[in-house]
């Protein structure tokens, strides 16, 4: 009779630990990959494109929570930059911005978790040249994407993220382009309770 209370009380608590696994409603870590430009702010054919190549992104905070079932909030402090070359001259896109807004996670299985999220906040953006030439603007800007996170232990998971970038920003002219960016992804994130 021992055997069985000892049995089921180790079963009792393996399962109440997996059930506490399964409640972590968050997440907060860092991202890199790179940054496709699209639009007018890829173009090189008339005055008001971006003339921008491919570059980077990093995200320096990556948080989601989870506050109603499956609704919470996300939030992000990232950064994006894009070469330019425009008539042979070497200068580089730049972004910076600060964004919140609502985030919806679907559970695909124990491991597997699927998020919806759309953020707005405020944008830092400077155009650069080489030969010293330095613009720059603030103002808003929003971004929307998908993440994909895989829960590989406990306390920590993978996360891959496909999401659009815009702002419009006049940094020296009345034909700034958009800047529009496609940012894929990947980083680690710290799982919270």
């Amino acid at each position: 009779m021992k055997k069985i209370a000892f049995v089921v009380f180790f079963a009792l608590l393996s399962m109440s630990t997996m059930g506490q696994d399964g409640e972590r409603k968050g997440y907060i870590g860092m991202m890199i990959g790179p940054s496709f430009p699209y639009g007018s702010f890829a173009g090189s054919e008339q005055y008001s494109d971006g003339f921008a190549g491919t570059g980077v992104n990093i995200s320096l905070l990556n948080f989601g929570y989870k506050l109603w079932g499956n609704v919470g909030i996300t939030a992000g402090w990232f950064g994006i930059a894009n070469p330019i070359d425009q008539m042979s001259v070497d200068g580089m896109w730049s972004a910076g911005a600060l964004m919140a807004g609502p985030l919806f996670s679907v559970p695909l299985s124990d491991k597997f978790d699927l998020d919806f999220k759309g953020m707005f906040g405020f944008v830092l953006l400077r155009r650069s040249f080489d030969y010293s030439e330095t613009a720059e603007a603030t103002g808003s800007g929003y971004e929307a994407g998908i993440m994909l996170r895989y829960n590989f232990i406990q306390k920590w998971c993978l996360m891959m993220n496909l999401e659009t970038f815009n702002t419009r920003l006049d940094i020296q002219r009345d034909e700034d382009p958009r800047v529009s960016v496609i940012n894929l992804s990947f980083g680690i994130a710290y799982r919270l309770k």
